[in-house]
């Protein structure tokens, strides 16, 4: 049995549904791409290795793998949200990286604005740190720019990363009996996802360039040495913040008993 379960895993790995290079792929808040563009032409919609069964998910953000991987959803379209965990707890071992890709893409202008919302989270709360020692008005000048650097505005592009987590076979061999029998065909358990992303660095990058263009202003040159000092040390505190990356899932992979 555990032989013919292993086989069904292999091939469930090998087999894929292609379609041409130009096949679209939805990428949330950006302009439409074609697969070969952000995952290398892979399958059908860059989904995960794991499994030939999928769903694309939209409006999906990514934040850990066990909130997805060996959980279930009914075994009905458009139910992904309805999760519920599934499997005994996975080991970081247990998940491979099955493809990467980098890729560059220009926003949809009709959601700049919910872009920006998200990207500004971590860029606000380490700016607040230095805008507490500079005088109101320098101040004011300061989050300006910081905004504006921050905001992509009408196609501007951004640099993302693709990737598909899928769970080992040898994982595979040992989590999903045990959830099959509890789910008994009507629910989907996710064996992948795939995830698209925008590093952490981006809004780095960009509070730096807004210190480094303020601190050229005769504004600046002009402060008192000791607003100066503790400019200075605010700024080198908010550049140590951890800047967590945007993700969202674009597709599960998933399988059921039956």
């Amino acid at each position: 049995m555990m032989k013919a379960f292993a086989a069904m895993l292999i091939s469930s790995f090998m087999l894929g549904t292609a379609l041409p290079a130009s096949a679209q792929i939805d990428v949330p808040y950006f302009k439409k791409m074609s697969k070969s563009d952000v995952c290398g032409g892979f399958n059908s919609y860059c989904q995960p290795a794991s499994s030939i069964r999928y769903d694309r998910v939209r409006g999906a953000d990514f934040v850990d793998l066990a909130e997805w991987l060996g959980t279930s959803y009914p075994d009905k379209d458009n139910s992904v949200f309805q999760r519920s965990s599934c499997t005994a707890p996975f080991e970081a071992t247990d998940v491979i990286i099955s493809g990467e890709n980098n890729f560059s893409v220009s926003v949809n202008n009709a959601y700049t604005g919910q872009l920006h919302s998200k990207l500004d989270v971590d860029v606000a709360k380490y700016l607040a740190v230095v805008l507490e020692v500079l005088p109101g008005g320098l101040a004011a000048k300061l989050k300006a720019d910081a905004t504006d650097k921050l905001a992509l505005g009408n196609n501007g592009k951004a640099d993302l990363t693709y990737r598909r987590y899928d769970l080992k076979m040898t994982a595979l061999g040992r989590l999903l009996p045990a959830c099959y029998a509890k789910t008994k065909g009507l629910r989907r358990v996710i064996t992948g996802v795939s995830v698209i992303s925008m590093s952490g660095s981006w809004s780095r990058s960009r509070l730096i360039d807004s210190f480094g263009a303020f601190e050229a202003t005769a504004d600046f040159i002009g402060l008192e040495p000791d607003i100066k000092a503790k400019y200075t040390d605010r700024r080198a505190k908010a550049l140590e913040g951890q800047f967590k990356p945007m993700s969202f899932i674009i597709a599960t992979a998933w399988r059921t008993s039956d």
